[in-house]
This record gives structure tokens, C-alpha cells and sequence, in this order.
């Protein structure tokens, strides 16, 4: 028997911990569910999908706006901060998702 798959389904993306279904910006860690912002959901949708490998700062931008525009690096420290906050357990050393110092961001490999 084939199993089939519906779009919803197919969409939703995992990696260690994390399941994010983009459709709805959900995000589940283990047995908690978090919501996040339209912004929120593209960045870590992004970073899911490039999953071990860095992000630079002028991909994710272009991912989540379109356009790298002057600007872009400091709007992604703001909301990859308030995603910090929301999804991990000490902010200010976080263990999800990383910074390359002047390059971007990637996702830690899960524990």
C-alpha cells in the first residue's frame, strides 16, 4: 500500500528537537509549542532547511525579506534574539542556535 503524503504533511520540518510547521509558524521542542512571528518562522525555517551549514547574513536575508539591504545584519541580530529568547533555555548562551562571528547563523547538531 502507498502511502500518501498531504502538503501539510511534507511541509513540516524537523531537525533534533525541533519541528516547525512553517504553514501555521508552530514550532514544537519536545512536548512544548511555541509561537512565532511570520519573521521568526521564515528564519528558522531557513536555518532548518541549511541545517550544518552557516547562514550567512546576506542569505538569510534575502530568504526571509527578498533583499539584502543595508540594514538587513542588525534586523536579523533583533529577531534572531527575540527567537533566542522563545526557544532557548539561557539566551545569553545558547545552545540552538549559534553565531559565526561576522558571517551568520546555523543551527547547532542536535544532542
Amino acid at each position: 500500500m502507498i502511502r500518501r503524503h498531504t502538503p501539510a504533511e511534507e511541509s513540516i520540518l524537523t531537525y533534533g528537537r525541533l519541528k516547525l510547521e512553517p504553514e501555521t509558524a508552530q514550532l514544537h521542542i519536545d512536548d512544548k509549542e511555541i509561537a512565532l512571528t511570520v519573521t521568526e518562522n521564515h528564519i528558522l525555517g531557513h536555518l532548518m532547511k541549511n541545517a550544518g551549514r552557516v547562514v550567512t547574513h546576506s542569505n538569510l536575508a534575502e530568504a526571509v525579506w527578498g533583499d539584502d539591504y543595508p540594514g538587513a545584519t542588525d534586523s536579523l541580530k533583533v529577531h534572531i534574539r527575540r527567537l533566542r529568547e522563545k526557544i532557548e533555555e539561557d539566551p545569553g548562551k545558547p545552545r540552538i542556535i549559534l553565531t559565526k562571528t561576522g558571517i551568520g547563523y546555523f543551527l547547532a547538531k542536535p544532542e
